[in-house]
C-alpha cells in the first residue's frame, strides 16, 4: 500500500512491530506501525495527502487525553486547520501554525482566535 499509493519504498526491516488493533464491529480493524526510523514514519506522514477520497485513514496514535483535545480542536477550528504531528496538536490560524498539547494552551488558542 505504501508503495501503490504513497510512493513511499520500504522494506520489512523499516517496520519494527505491526498488528491490528481490536474493532467496534462497525469498522474494519485498524492497523498499528511502529517504524524503525523517524524519518520512514515521516515519510509515510508526509505523502499521506494522497489518500485523500479514499478509505484509508494513516494518523498517529495519541493518548487518550491528546485524542480528546485533538476532538475538541476540529470542534472549535475545523478539520481543515487542525492535524497532529508528533504526538502535538496543530492548529493554523490567522497567525501562523501554532501546538498545543495541554487544554490550557488549547484555551489560549481559542481566546487568540
Amino acid at each position: 500500500m505504501c508503495q501503490e499509493k504513497l510512493n513511499c519504498v520500504i522494506s520489512i526491516s523499516d517496520i519494527d512491530i505491526c498488528h491490528r488493533l481490536p474493532s467496534d464491529g462497525k469498522t474494519q480493524k485498524p492497523i498499528i506501525v511502529k517504524f524503525v526510523r523517524r524519518d520512514i514514519k515521516n515519510q509515510i506522514f508526509y505523502n499521506k495527502k494522497k489518500l485523500k477520497g479514499t478509505s484509508i485513514v494513516i494518523r498517529e496514535d495519541l493518548t487518550r487525553h491528546l485524542m480528546l483535545l485533538l476532538k475538541e480542536a476540529v470542534n472549535i477550528f475545523g478539520s481543515k486547520r487542525v492535524w497532529t504531528s508528533d504526538g502535538k496538536i496543530c492548529v493554523k490560524t490567522d497567525t501562523g501554525i501554532k501546538r498545543c498539547t495541554t487544554r490550557q494552551e488549547l484555551n489560549n488558542l481559542v481566546r487568540n482566535k
